[in-house]
């Protein structure tokens, strides 16, 4: 079992509540699954990381306008995939000197995301996906839907 945060940026336009509401529609079929903000969705699902993504940007992504990005927390597959149009701003939201990668689980140096990450983390296991220790008290205690 994967854990992905989805997070979602929709431009704001006559078709945003349409394409949001398909998004949320299809983020429902999953059993596991938590919205955290508006925008940010946590799920948890056997499927890898590009499917996850596929049927997301099928749910109503524009191109050019929209964000979409989907990252794995586990730590089992590349860090994130998506079609980043707004490069530049992403990578002044990283810490510095993490690279965005070429491709989905590429890193343009040929290595893999996760091992560039473990390197600039001084090579520390990584820990329930983050390179940070677990910290509980920020913890995702349940992903299922409350009732």
């Amino acid at each position: 079992m994967k854990t992905y945060a989805i997070a979602v940026y929709y431009r704001f336009d006559g078709s945003y509540l349409e394409r949001y509401d398909r998004l949320l529609k299809l983020l429902a079929t999953y059993p596991d699954v938590w919205m955290e903000a508006p925008s940010l969705f946590i799920l948890r699902t056997d499927e890898r990381i590009g499917v996850v993504e596929g049927k997301a940007r099928a749910a109503g992504f524009q191109p050019g306008t929209d964000i979409i990005l989907v990252i794995d927390v586990t730590g089992q597959e590349a860090m994130f995939a998506g079609q980043i149009e707004h490069l530049v701003q992403l990578q002044s939201m990283l810490p510095a000197g993490i690279p965005v990668p070429a491709k989905k689980a590429e890193h343009p140096s040929g290595t893999s995301v996760l091992e560039s990450w473990r390197a600039l983390a001084g090579g520390k296991p990584i820990q329930a996906g983050f390179l940070t220790p677990p910290r509980p008290e920020f913890g995702f205690k349940g992903f299922r839907r409350p009732t």
